[in-house]
């Protein structure tokens, strides 16, 4: 009996320890283009361990999002007004996508506040985007 209890505990502690390790991201910022011929939202996420991605989807079309695995690139120390940048590469088209915040100012566009920030394809023209972080 003392044993069956013994598997089951340590069972239990394993299975535990295995779904923690599975990472969430949450979102840390949303963008969404202010040009209506540039229709395009992302979402920045992060988790917990340091690693980020970028959700990038186009409202218009049904397609499903796309997601990359980036790397949150950050000024250097003594810059303190420069740029965060996240940079990574689709697994798809092999294309490297970067996503470049324009310093530290907000600027408003209509109603909405945020950070001017620009986003950077191989395959496309750069898309403007304003960029409010998520709370």
């Amino acid at each position: 009996m003392k044993t069956l209890l013994l598997t089951a505990l340590v069972m239990t502690l394993s299975a535990g320890a295995q779904a923690r390790s599975i990472l969430v991201f949450k979102s840390v910022n949303k963008c969404q283009s202010f040009k209506k011929s540039d229709a395009l939202l992302v979402d920045v996420q992060e988790a917990q361990d340091g690693q980020a991605q970028l959700v990038i989807s186009y409202p218009i079309s049904s397609d499903a999002p796309l997601k990359v695995q980036v790397q949150k690139i950050l000024p250097p120390p003594m810059n303190a007004g420069g740029s965060v940048k996240y940079v990574g590469k689709n697994e798809v088209t092999k294309e490297i996508i970067t996503l470049a915040f324009k310093g530290v100012r907000p600027i408003k566009v209509g109603k909405v506040v945020g950070r001017a920030a620009v986003l950077i394809m191989e395959k496309q023209d750069n898309v403007e985007l304003i960029c409010s972080a998520v709370k």
